[in-house]
């Protein structure tokens, strides 16, 4: 995905951040998209769902990502491990739902999702222009 035309879905699906949105982190998402085959709508919701893409106030990672058990701080790092990781849990459970949830919990692919986390994401993954 082009990094002007994620940057215009981002600021019309969340038009109150727009203001707020980096062009280095709309590059990192789109990147780490590409380079790992996961759909860049995904990688950014899983973002957004973490962090408002970046616009939340004092944000420990852009996408949630932590190794040994501390947050990635790189933006660049971050978006890039969470693709990966994405794009190994889809592989292994099968779905999207699944795959979000195993991505949340940690629990694998039959853990469940109180939450709704991978509605959540996949829902802002729509609004974003992602189709299943």
């Amino acid at each position: 995905m082009c990094v002007l035309r994620a940057v215009a879905l981002l600021a019309l699906a969340f038009p109150a951040s727009a203001h707020l949105l980096r062009l280095d982190v709309v590059a990192a998402l789109t990147h780490a998209a590409d380079a790992h085959h996961v759909p860049a709508p995904i990688v950014a919701a899983v973002c957004w769902a973490e962090s408002r893409l970046g616009t939340a106030p004092r944000y420990a990672s852009l996408c949630g990502v932590r190794v040994h058990h501390a947050y990635v701080r790189s933006d660049a790092l971050s978006a890039d491990l969470a693709a990966l990781s994405l794009r190994r849990r889809r592989a292994e459970c099968g779905s999207w739902p699944r795959a979000l949830a195993y991505y949340r919990t940690g629990r694998g692919c039959s853990s469940t999702d109180p939450t709704r986390y991978g509605a959540r994401v996949l829902a802002v993954a729509r609004r974003l222009g992602w189709r299943p």
